[in-house]
């Protein structure tokens, strides 16, 4: 069965950066926004705002483009239209009764764009489709309950009813697939205010290149057309920065984390996760 995913009502405003007294710090290249200041100072009082966040991190990365997910290809691939998907785990520990991950919540969107939620009872290596017909991407998935290993002992995929296209990857050891691959709902804009990036390998002195994408320029959406935002090139170094302006993305923006380094065998790793809320649209 499919519900309808409403807003809480809840303010958290764990993207604010603090200093180790409690106070407002404004971290590096930038300064906390007056909306920001105001949501940690006054919870609850801007009910329309939720936060907004995805992270995850990329291994073996070479010289051509690889999306930070933990999905079995570089490329993350957002589907092209509404589509009833499937759940499978690589291990059968992950069922209804299993020690390891028993139940998921798929958090996507309807071609509209408008939030949506399901909630899966895995069965192991034996594939479970959604009920919904109508995924057209997918914003978050995790788990909702787990057995005595208290999380996967598989590797679990959201795949296409073929199984030939994975759209969420949850690991082994993980409770929430990890990947930069987002997009902005229905009746709201998502402003980005914050972002921590690293990079290294194991043979030190490789660049790899980071950076936010997405399907927007100067607030017009071009759909399947993504543009870099912001972009940071490190050297066996990590960065947090609180953005002055905060970046917008209006309603049905696509957002993507991609990364390159300067070697076919760099071996290099990034992780990326940025910050900031969604806000309802009045």
């Amino acid at each position: 069965m499919t519900y309808k995913l409403l807003d809480d009502g809840s303010v958290v405003p764990g993207f604010v950066m603090l200093s180790k007294s409690g106070e407002i710090d404004s971290g590096i290249g930038g300064s906390v926004s007056t909306l920001q200041q105001d949501m940690l100072s006054h919870p609850g009082y801007y009910p329309a705002a939720k936060q907004f966040r995805i992270f995850s991190t990329r291994i073996n990365i070479g010289n051509a483009k690889e999306d930070l997910w933990d999905g079995p290809t570089d490329r993350y691939v957002f589907p092209v239209a509404e589509q009833q998907m499937r759940v499978i785990s690589s291990n059968a520990a992950d069922s209804s009764a299993g020690t390891g991950a028993r139940k998921l919540l798929i958090e996507y969107l309807d071609s509209s764009f408008n939030e949506l939620y399901e909630v899966i009872v895995l069965n192991g290596t034996t594939p479970v489709l959604t009920s919904a017909t109508n995924i057209f991407r997918i914003n978050r998935v995790r788990s909702i309950e787990v057995g005595t290993n208290g999380y996967p002992v598989g590797n679990i995929s959201l795949q296409n009813t073929a199984g030939n296209v994975t759209y969420a990857y949850q690991a082994v050891g993980k409770n929430i697939a990890s990947q930069c691959a987002v997009t902005v709902p229905q009746n709201k804009n998502a402003y980005i205010s914050w972002w921590s990036v690293s990079s290294g390998a194991a043979t030190s002195g490789h660049i790899t290149d980071v950076g936010i994408f997405s399907t927007v320029v100067d607030g017009v959406k071009y759909p399947g057309v993504f543009t870099c935002d912001r972009a940071v090139m490190l050297q066996d170094q990590a960065i947090c920065a609180s953005l002055q302006i905060p970046i917008m993305y209006p309603p049905g923006t696509d957002v993507l984390i991609t990364a390159i380094s300067d070697a076919s065998a760099a071996n290099a790793t990034a992780f990326c996760e940025i910050d900031g809320w969604l806000e309802q649209i009045s």
